[in-house]
């Protein structure tokens, strides 16, 4: 019961266990004269650009190869500079977007519009959207994001963490798809969420001895005996068949598991406190 309520806020989370790189400006790779120019010949950026110039013989090139930034990214400069038309310009026609502070999904630009002017009016003066880490799929056009907001001075708002998953148009980068989570405004105290949870397990395990079991065999349990894709299809797949070893062989010894759902609120770091936490 615990881990099935937490996997929806932590799947924007989890997406960054293996495949996360920093959201960084771009960095000057020093290659030799030789190097720069192979690699211009066998290879080229096309989402993004690379300034050089070339060298004298046997001297050393600075080059910055400097990456397109995604629709999303766009999407959060755009809300930064309070440009709200260039902020939606990045979703496509057709888009759903689903902001998990408030009811409904949104589906139409101009309500799109006034929610992130909402968003902008409520918080302080001047504060900027930061993204801490970002993952993008390029393959299938998935990206995940992990951002807080801060001050004009620095300083993080308070309760304004949170992940943001979306789908894009492999083919224009549109944003088709958004799922945002932040942390909870009122967090649960441990104990209180230590004894509803495990009520509530026991109470399943009892339901479950009256089930059918030919109710068991489904499409969907025909779909988790499917070879995972990723990192992450492999770890629901071994949690959703209690296989607890090969779900902790997802994460890294050091890897940081945090949770926050109306239930349940903690942070869990290295294995063994993940393997408690999945246990109960």
């Amino acid at each position: 019961m615990r881990n099935f309520v937490s996997q929806s806020t932590v799947s924007c989370i989890l997406i960054f266990s293996r495949c996360v790189h920093a959201f960084s400006p771009s960095k000057p790779v020093a290659l030799s004269r030789d190097q720069v120019f192979e690699n211009l010949l066998y290879s080229s950026t096309p989402s993004g650009s690379a300034e050089t110039s070339a060298p004298e013989a046997g001297q050393e090139l600075s080059v910055t190869v400097t990456a397109k930034p995604s629709k999303v990214e766009r999407c959060y400069q755009a809300w930064n500079d309070r440009d709200f038309d260039e902020a939606i310009s990045c979703f496509s026609d057709d888009f759903s977007y689903d902001d998990g502070q408030y009811l409904g999904i949104i589906t139409d630009k101009p309500t799109l519009r006034r929610s992130l002017e909402r968003n902008a009016v409520i918080l302080p003066v001047g504060c900027k959207m930061v993204v801490d880490h970002i993952a993008v799929d390029e393959n299938n056009g998935n990206i995940g994001s992990c951002w807080h907001v801060e001050r004009e001075d620095g300083i993080t708002v308070p309760l304004t963490r949170g992940c943001s998953f979306y789908t894009t148009d492999k083919t224009t980068g549109l944003i088709k798809t958004g799922f945002k989570v932040t942390e909870m405004v009122v967090k649960t105290n441990k104990s209180f969420s230590d004894n509803l949870v495990g009520s509530a397990s026991k109470f399943i395990q009892a339901t479950e001895k009256f089930s059918n079991a030919s109710a068991k065999v489904s499409s969907f349990t025909q779909r988790q005996q499917q070879e995972p894709k990723s990192i992450i299809e492999k770890y629901f797949q071994a949690w959703n068949n209690r296989d607890l070893e090969t779900a902790l062989d997802c994460f890294t010894d050091d890897a940081t598991y945090q949770t926050e759902d109306p239930v349940f609120v903690d942070t869990f770091r290295g294995k063994d406190s993940l393997k408690e936490h999945l246990l109960k």
